[in-house]
This record gives structure tokens, C-alpha cells and sequence, in this order.
């Protein structure tokens, strides 16, 4: 027995579904009119966790900002300088901002974010600090892959429009419109892995940078390796391309002052001090740097290390401390007769 029978015509089916689809493909034309005009504002910062680091770099060398230091560099450089703690640190307080980016790019990337700033804020650049793991000096290459992702990224910041998360796929519905270019500036992206406790939401990455001058932090304690390993310190030949061209981008008088970032102390070995110079000496034959940073530490404690091999908060105070030791005479003026 049949308590219920129901019988829909064609003519029902369409008066049910008929309005949402008409609402559907409304929205799906308006999303991409808006996006075809430029309507939309672009993804935030914040969506891609993985380039939420190098979004805020970008934007960072656009902006004003009183900084005369610039340290520029690796991920290396990133994580272990402090760029506000060495201003409090240097005598003058001069103020330094970190524009440091990570190992798969290349110099010329780390120039012309250099040159970028100095552009947006014209004579004030007194020196620009270069400091990159010696393991960058040794491989000699960069991420083609890695350096199209930071054009993308660098383009997006330049015109306020752009895709921070490129992809193949045909986005006739508007689907990735509406996740990333609208419901992306409400709905915040959490954070898994290294940091997830310590920032909760990559967002929180971009604030952090923002209140320690362009430098980031990593967490955890270095894990001793099985078998010991030693620093790397070599000059690979393809190196000099990219040492030349980061020199052919240093705005005029900005000083230029280059070192290496130390390793663990259990990977130490006597003379790591007289080869990690003598591979300053050999680089600075390309670089044509002011001054050599000779008396940074070739290692620290391996407790002063990440589990990624970056610095931890520890390390980075003290390798923070050492730069500002290092820098103090570099950045007095000047004195004595003209041409002195």
C-alpha cells in the first residue's frame, strides 16, 4: 500500500531548480566579469602559507620605510637576524629591515629586491648587509621553479592584481575566485607543522614580520645526525654569474658588507675559521664588498639550532648580537680630510 505518490513533470522540475540555477549562473557570470575588470580584490597575503613569507618581502620593498640597513640574503639570514634587536643593538640605533628570502632563489633576486627599496626610498640605504649559508657559496644553483613562483609573487605586489596560487585548472564556476579572492580576506588559513602552535594562522606569520623588521623565527632543537657531517666551505665556479649581477644592482653609496651564517658546533672542525675566510676572500673577488664579516661565528651551539637547521630564538640572539659587534665600526662616519 502507497501512502504517498508524488509525480513531478518536466514543467514542475524546472520551477524547483530553475530559479537556484538561474542564481548559480548569475553569480558564476558576475565572478567572472569582476574578475575579468579587476573588480575583485587580490588573494590576501595570508592564503598560501608557504609564500605568505615571501608576499610580505615584496610588499615590504615597495613601501616607505626609514630603514638605512637592509639585510638581504637566504632563509638563513632570515631566521637568524633579528633585524629590530640589531638596531637596539648597534650604538647609533640605526634602524635596519631584513628583506631576506630563502636559498632557492638567486643573487639577482636578492638585489633587486634591494634595489626595489632603495627605489621606493631614494638616498637613504647606507649599507646592505649579504649574509647567506655557505652550503648557497658550494651548490652554486637556484629553483627555476622557485624563482617564477617569486616573479608571480613580486609582479602581484607591483600592481595590487595578480595569482598568488597559479594554477592549469579551468576555473569556469568561479570557484577559486570566490575561495581566494573574496572568502580568503574572512576566513583565516591555519598553520600545520613547524610554528603551527606558535603562530595558529599564517597571518600571524605576516604580523610577525611586520613587528620584527622583515625577520622570522624557527622553533625546535637540532637533532644530533647519525653520522657527522662538516661544513661545506667551497666556491662553486657557477657562482660568479650571480655574485656580478647581485653587485651590478647595488644602489649607488650603499655600502656592502658580506658573511656567511654559522652551522652547528658539533659539525665543527679546527679550521673552519681559515677556510671559511679564505672563501670570503675568493667570493669578494666577484662581490667587491667594503668589508669581509670575518668575525661572525663560523658555528654556535647546536641547542641554538632548529630542527630544520635555521637558528632558533636562542641562536639568533646571539648570532643577532655578534652582527651588531660586527657592524658598530663599519657604520661610524667617516672622518678626516676630503679623500681620506
Amino acid at each position: 500500500m502507497k501512502s504517498h505518490e508524488f509525480q513531478l513533470t518536466p514543467r514542475d522540475l524546472v520551477g524547483l531548480v530553475g530559479p537556484t540555477l538561474v542564481v548559480v549562473l548569475v553569480a558564476m557570470g558576475l565572478l567572472q566579469a569582476a574578475r575579468h575588470w579587476r573588480c575583485l580584490p587580490p588573494p590576501p597575503l595570508s592564503l598560501n602559507p608557504d609564500l605568505t613569507m615571501l608576499a610580505h618581502q615584496a610588499r615590504a620593498s615597495r613601501q616607505r620605510d626609514p630603514a638605512e640597513i637592509v639585510l638581504v640574503g637566504d632563509s638563513t639570514c632570515l631566521m637568524g637576524v633579528d633585524a629590530g634587536q640589531l638596531s637596539r643593538e648597534l650604538p647609533r640605533h640605526d634602524p635596519a629591515l631584513s628583506l631576506a628570502l630563502i636559498i632557492g632563489l638567486d643573487l639577482k633576486v636578492y638585489g633587486g629586491v634591494l634595489r626595489t627599496f632603495a627605489a621606493t626610498n631614494p638616498g637613504q640605504v647606507r649599507a646592505a648587509v649579504l649574509l647567506l649559508t655557505p652550503q648557497k657559496l658550494a651548490a652554486g644553483n637556484h629553483s627555476e621553479d622557485e624563482v617564477a613562483a617569486w616573479q608571480t609573487i613580486d609582479a602581484t605586489m607591483a600592481t595590487g592584481w595578480g595569482d598568488l596560487s597559479p594554477t592549469t585548472e579551468t576555473d569556469w564556476l568561479g570557484r577559486k575566485l570566490l575561495r581566494e579572492n573574496l572568502l580568503a580576506h574572512v576566513l583565516d588559513t591555519p598553520l600545520r607543522g613547524s610554528g603551527a602552535e606558535y603562530f595558529g594562522f599564517s597571518s600571524q606569520i605576516d604580523h610577525y614580520l611586520t613587528a620584527h623588521r622583515g625577520s622570522l623565527l624557527d622553533f625546535g632543537t637540532f637533532a644530533l645526525p647519525r653520522r657527522r657531517q662538516h661544513l661545506d666551505y667551497q666556491l662553486a665556479p657557477g657562482f660568479e654569474a650571480e655574485s656580478r649581477a647581485f653587485r651590478s644592482l647595488l644602489p649607488a653609496g650603499t655600502r656592502l658588507y658580506i658573511g656567511l651564517t654559522p652551522g652547528p658546533r658539533s659539525a665543527a672542525a679546527p679550521d673552519d675559521r681559515v677556510r671559511r675566510n679564505e672563501l670570503l676572500r675568493q667570493w669578494n673577488v666577484w662581490m667587491q664588498a667594503d668589508a669581509l664579516l670575518t668575525n661572525l661565528p663560523t658555528t654556535l651551539a647546536d641547542a641554538g639550532f632548529a630542527k630544520s637547521g635555521h637558528l632558533n630564538g636562542r641562536g639568533q640572539a646571539e648570532l643577532t648580537t655578534a652582527l651588531a659587534r660586527e657592524l658598530a665600526p663599519l657604520l661610524e662616519p667617516k672622518t678626516g680630510p676630503p679623500g681620506k
